[in-house]
């Protein structure tokens, strides 16, 4: 192992640690990190990018310090300090604020998911934003990238600088200059912080599609993007189509990881842009695995969600999923992803009665259910109902939570109609569930939230559940005269066959 203190350059010190990381000591990190300040200092540039190497680092230090001893950890807690009291010189007069430095800094702390605050009670984000905005005409694509993902990953909000780099890039008579990480990147980071620039995407996307190979672009990054422009809401159907057309040319997907496939079909599903030929290229790819493993509960949920979302039928991908996951502890499953699965496959119609048991067990199990946000709870029954799956304990455990609540102020109109919607369909009986509902539907001070199906939905439920409740009906006879003009004919007979029974309300 070389020892730190003889490296001359960042560059040096990183190689010469991350090259013997498996097997250097604690005292050997704690010694790397004692030189980074004063190599900092140094300002020498780099002549590659060891933004891996790095994260590496980070990383392995991230996952020893717990076991460090007294003098290692001291020794990396004053490397740090002294990295922070060089944060000072963003404060100067004449300070190093080259677009390099700016970045790294960024970087660096984003990749520690720490936010430095200095003296005048600002933070370090804030002074990089300061420095950046005057001179972003100065940065280097990969710098204009990283530095917009370390504020989107850290979720510190600067407008003004977003607006500034988009703006910029927007004016650029070509982006030749940006490679595809740096195209991915970009418009990750304005999807993620949520910052809306449509000129920024209508640019890198009229870019990307006018390339003529997409041969150069790794699978995370054409994943990244397509997943970048759904989730920003801004609608290209070029670019997906371009996207998708090269995947499906290619011999094979087996450089895609679980996370791009999952994220493209989700993408593609979410953005409403139709190509069956890629969700068949991906499900068949799926399918003829040898295993699993590698795909975690979000990476399962997701793929089968964008099948039945984007109406793509692949029965044997369905029963590949379902198979593999009645076989797993479900420890990894959030709460949407439980509600997602079932959801799917509901939606999808394609029955799996073992998949459906392994997940209402595994929900009836659990010691609560506070972690379930309406949405997920109201989707799970509701699939359970829509696919014909009878869990008597299932629906007492979702209902007898929702009646223990304070309120339901968290509760849209939806997520109500479609409860008691499905507990009717499954006709499992619930009376101080019913209760709940109709009396915080009632409660609401207006009926502008209600729409034809809600009111619908909700006299249905009630009428097929057999619970009269003549307050609920004159309510949403008032509702649905507002909203007539939304209603089938057939929809208002049988909504006024149940309100001239429960209500009191003349014809």
């Amino acid at each position: 192992m070389p020892r730190m203190k003889d490296c001359q350059t960042m560059d040096e010190a990183i190689l010469a640690i991350h090259n013997n990381l498996d097997k250097a000591t604690n005292r050997d990190i704690a010694a790397f990190w004692a030189v980074v300040p004063r190599l900092l200092g140094r300002g020498k540039r780099t002549r590659q990018p060891l933004v891996s190497q790095l994260t590496s680092i980070f990383n392995k230090t991230a996952e020893r310090i717990g076991n460090y001893g007294p003098q290692d950890l001291a020794t990396t807690a004053l490397a740090f300090a002294k990295v922070m009291d060089g944060l000072a010189d963003l404060k100067k007069k004449n300070p190093r604020t080259e677009p390099r430095h700016l970045t790294n800094l960024a970087y660096a702390y984003a990749l520690v998911r720490f936010v430095p605050k200095l003296d005048d009670g600002s933070t370090l984000f804030h002074h990089i934003a300061d420095k950046s905005i005057p001179q972003v005409g100065k940065f280097k694509p990969q710098e204009l990238a990283n530095t917009l993902n370390a504020f989107a990953k850290m979720e510190v909000s600067h407008p003004q600088l977003f607006e500034k780099v988009a703006d910029h890039i927007v004016g650029l008579d070509h982006l030749d200059n940006f490679d595809p990480q740096n195209l991915s990147n970009t418009v990750n980071a304005y999807a993620k912080a949520g910052v809306s620039h449509p000129a920024l995407f209508e640019k890198i996307g009229v870019h990307i599609v006018a390339l003529d190979r997409l041969d150069v672009f790794k699978p995370q990054e054409l994943s990244n993007t397509v997943n970048a422009f759904a989730k920003a809401g801004v609608t290209h159907p070029a670019l997906f189509e371009k996207m998708a057309d090269h995947i499906v040319g290619l011999e094979h997907l087996d450089e895609f990881a679980p996370q791009a496939l999952s994220n493209t079909v989700n993408a593609f599903a979410k953005a409403g842009a139709s190509h069956p030929a890629l969700f068949v290229k991906i499900g068949d790819h799926i399918v003829g695995l040898e295993r699993l493993h590698h795909y975690n509960g979000q990476a399962l949920s997701n793929i089968v969600w964008a099948f039945a979302t984007a109406g793509v039928s692949h029965p044997a991908l369905f029963e590949r999923m379902a198979d593999h996951i009645v076989g797993l502890d479900l420890h990894e499953f959030i709460p949407q992803n439980l509600s997602n699965t079932v959801n799917a496959f509901a939606k999808a119609g394609v029955s799996h009665p073992a998949l459906f048991e392994k997940m209402a067990d595994h929900i009836v199990g659990l010691e609560r259910l506070d972690e379930f946000l309406p949405q997920a709870l109201a989707n799970t029954v509701h699939a359970f109902a829509k696919a014909g799956v009878s869990h008597p304990a299932l629906f007492e455990e979702i209902a007898d939570h929702i009646v223990g609540l304070d309120r339901l102020h968290n509760f849209i109109p939806q997520n109500l109609s479609n409860t008691v919607w499905a507990f009717a369909k499954a006709k499992v009986p619930h009376p101080a569930l019913f209760e709940k509902v109709a009396d915080h539907i009632i409660s609401l001070k207006d009926t502008v939230d209600l729409d034809a199906q809600h009111i619908a939905n909700l006299a249905w439920a009630y009428q097929k559940a057999g619970v009269k409740n003549g307050r609920l009906a004159d309510y949403l006879l008032i509702a649905a005269v507002e909203k007539k003009d939304e209603f089938s004919e057939r929809t208002i007979k049988n909504f006024l066959r149940w309100t001239e029974e429960d209500g009191d309300a003349d014809d």
